[in-house]
């Protein structure tokens, strides 16, 4: 896992979904206060998940949380300062994944992309 750090804000985390294996279980690669859960399961066949639903909450969510994960070509990911100044650069690739976090953010298709983005409406 990579951090993206701008202005001492933790505005992204970029993962390569080769990297992420587990023996057994379940892992969260996001900390627990992140509006968006990232997880990775590992189980042996005939294992079993207990029926279960998730509880009404009242979540107040403040800023758009983006996950984009990257099927083909390449996407270059830039990042912005309070300023709009550009800060940081980063290229995404097939099998890449970024959760953008916090701050402002560009991107420049380099090379011909196929992507899906999930996000909070």
């Amino acid at each position: 896992m990579k951090k993206i750090i701008i202005e001492e804000k933790l505005c992204a985390l970029i993962f390569n979904s080769y990297d992420l294996k587990i023996n057994k279980g379940i892992k969260f690669l996001t900390p627990n206060n992140t509006n968006l859960q990232l997880g990775i399961m590992h189980h042996q066949k005939g294992h079993e998940i207990a029926p279960h639903y998730h509880k009404a909450q009242k979540r107040i969510i403040n800023k758009t949380t983006e996950l984009l994960i990257i099927k083909s070509g390449e996407l270059q990911l830039d990042f912005y300062n309070k300023k709009s100044k550009k800060t940081k650069s980063i290229i995404l690739k097939k099998n890449t994944i970024a959760i953008l976090l916090d701050g402002t953010h560009g991107f420049k298709v380099n090379k011909k992309c196929n992507f899906l983005e999930i996000k909070q409406g």
